[in-house]
């Protein structure tokens, strides 16, 4: 017996070595075959990328995504179906993050033992592992909206409806609704999508609970009688009032679902003891958005724009003739929460909040903006001009008349000229527009733009957009000279590049529209040569030339630029009537 007993345990020594050495054999043949490739057993749904190294295993999945991208997905309700390409349900694949995910199977951890333990189970068990995707919720959205949101019928709480007062109202009973489970939706597109797979996608349909019941609305009811006691409500400012109606009060109010807790917050004696404050009941709300458009709306006649004080310069120097005057403007936000509150805590008086604007230019500001000195002059005529056009000219003129550049500001004429129409007392009058002379509002503002830029150019201003006219025109002289506008574009520009505040007046003497600058003598001298017409032909076409030179209290050159005109001939140019004349 000793002697068996010795044989069989070297025996069993020999046959544990044998064993274990095939073992060894076993998994280091498996650590090569899957060297520098995804190991045995890895797949994505129905492909198979055991064996294949990055770039084949990226080629497959490409193919395989660019041709899941061709299939249409099946969405499943009873007897109706939906098909859809995954692209227009908002389905990106996430190739590398996913190609990351099965290179590491295997790989990942850094116990040896673990990695070859994960290898040797992918040869017993497969590892299905999903595609990395993502789903725009956004695209999703789109979709469900066009083609599935009519299967939703939501629950409706319970709300009170009034007739006509607030002392007149019933209680509207709830409703239990339908919806489909979005959530689970989803879930299961991803599912699908991430598996590659073509089965039909079914709608679950779920019931949808209404919050309140007709049975928690009795704390709403002692609310709104509550409410009914402070009508009329009033909204005030420095003394004046506006009241709210009962029926505009009534259109801003809402019945969320609320707990007790919050409702106390406003309501103390609602008797809410009796509630449990986990659970919700009906509320009574005020809608801010309606509130805030309502006083939107309201502002429109209670706001004002700051007013600049007027300015005129007499004996060297500027004089107020005209005093400044804050603005005022409703914040309409604040004043809605405070409007909210105050009829929450039965207050029927509510503060409307408001801030003050300051002008630019206030009255105490004059001594202290350097306008000291005569810049410059631009000056054109305009006789021959239809009444019209003169109108035009007048109130264009005046738009700019006392108007303040700050230093280094940058003037456009088109952001300053405001609304051009018959609101703003504009005539029509002819324009170019189109390569014809029509008749529009504001026509005879380019002799406003064109005088205002040789006031510019005069003072040395710095011009960063001028554009001639289409074509001579006689109102403006020698041309050259001229600057056409049309908002938005084209535009006159230029910067205040002295170092004071410019004044800008405008006056008309007779048929002459004249600008003048103040500002600050910095000691500069302005040179205009030309403008030089040249290329002229037989038709009125023309070129011409204008240079601009600034000299400094040096008289050395700091500034200069040249203006190119190119005109066309009149006669490109027809007159287009209007029909209706």
């Amino acid at each position: 017996m000793l002697r068996f007993s010795k044989i069989s345990k070297k025996n069993i020594f020999k046959i544990t070595v044998v064993f274990l050495t095939i073992w060894l054999i076993l998994v280091i043949a498996l650590i090569a075959i899957n060297h520098n490739k995804i190991i045995i057993g890895v797949k994505a749904g129905n492909i198979y990328l055991s064996g294949k190294n990055k770039d084949q295993a990226r080629e497959i999945l490409t193919a395989e995504i660019t041709e899941f991208y061709g299939q249409k997905i099946t969405i499943a309700y009873n007897n109706l179906e939906w098909e859809i390409f995954p692209e227009d349900l908002g389905i990106n694949f996430d190739t590398s993050r996913s190609l990351e995910k099965y290179w590491n199977i295997g790989r990942e951890r850094k116990n040896i033992f673990s990695n070859i333990n994960r290898q040797i189970k992918g040869v017993f068990r497969k590892y299905d592992l999903p595609m990395e995707i993502n789903l725009d919720r956004s695209v999703f959205a789109k979709f469900y909206q066009k083609n599935l949101a009519y299967l939703d019928k939501p629950a409706r709480n319970s709300i009170l409806a009034f007739k006509g007062s607030l002392d007149n109202f019933t209680v509207i009973k709830e409703e239990w609704g339908e919806i489909i489970n979005k959530e689970k939706l989803i879930k299961d597109i991803e599912n699908n999508v991430a598996f590659l797979s073509d089965l039909p996608i079914k709608l679950e349909i779920i019931t949808d609970n209404p919050e309140t019941t007709i049975l928690e609305s009795k704390i709403a009811k002692e609310i709104i009688k509550y409410m009914a006691k402070n009508i009329p409500l009033f909204l005030t400012l420095n003394e004046k009032k506006w009241e709210i109606t009962e029926d505009v009060l009534i259109d801003f109010l809402e019945f969320p679902a609320e707990y007790p807790g919050e409702i106390e917050k406003y309501f103390l004696s609602a008797g809410l003891r009796k509630y449990n404050k986990n659970n919700r009941i009906m509320g009574v709300d005020l809608n801010e958005k309606k509130v805030i458009d309502y006083l939107t709306v309201l502002s429109t006649g209670i706001n004002r724009e700051p007013v600049n004080a007027q300015l005129r310069f007499e004996k060297g120097r500027v004089v107020v003739f005209a005093l400044s005057q804050n603005g005022l403007r409703i914040n309409t936000e604040k004043s809605a929460k405070n409007m909210i509150k105050s009829i929450k805590t039965g207050s029927n008086n509510m503060e409307l909040i408001y801030e003050e604007i300051k002008p630019e230019i206030g009255t105490d500001d004059i001594d202290n903006l350097g306008i000291t000195a005569f810049l410059s002059k631009g000056e054109s005529n305009f006789w021959g001009s239809p009444e019209s056009r003169k109108r035009n000219i007048q109130v264009g003129a005046s738009r700019f008349h006392g108007i303040l550049i700050k230093p280094n500001e940058k003037f456009s004429f088109n952001e300053l000229l405001g609304e051009v129409g018959p609101r703003t007392g504009y005539l029509p009058a002819l324009v170019i527009k189109d390569k014809k002379l029509t008749e529009e509002y504001g026509g005879g503002l380019c002799q406003v733009s064109t005088t205002i830029f040789r006031a510019a150019i005069n003072a040395g201003l710095k011009i960063t957009e001028r554009f001639a006219h289409a074509f001579p025109v006689a109102y403006y002289g020698s041309p050259g000279f001229d600057s056409t506008i049309y908002p938005p574009n084209p535009d006159l520009r230029f910067i205040n590049n002295t170092p004071g505040y410019i004044l800008m007046q405008a006056q008309i003497i007779d048929n002459n529209l004249i600008f003048e600058l103040y500002g600050t003598d910095d000691g500069r001298k302005v040179e205009v040569i030309g403008p030089t017409q040249y290329d002229i032909k037989p038709d009125g076409s023309m070129k011409a030339m204008l240079v601009q030179e600034v000299y400094d209290s040096k008289e050395e050159i700091i500034q200069k630029d040249t203006f190119y005109s190119n005109y066309k001939s009149p006669s490109l140019y027809p007159i287009d009537r209007n029909p209706l004349e």
